[in-house]
């Protein structure tokens, strides 16, 4: 069996600098979180920040 994951914290505000120094962060108002981030959608604001995570587990299909 083998376990691969991973995290992906904004610890720090510089990353958050950055993207919205260069315009690429959402500037519109909108706190419903099914229309907020539209990304293939033409009127798009930009990107949001966000926090993730995933695991993966694989394992042989004897072990399964």
């Amino acid at each position: 069996m083998i376990l691969a994951g991973g995290i992906d914290k904004n610890v720090y505000n510089f990353s958050h600098w950055i993207l919205d120094s260069v315009g690429a962060l959402n500037t519109k108002q909108n706190d419903n979180p099914y229309s907020a981030c539209k990304p293939f959608d033409k009127h798009r604001g930009g990107a949001i920040q966000g926090d993730g995570g995933a695991m993966l587990v694989m394992e042989s299909l004897e072990s399964a």
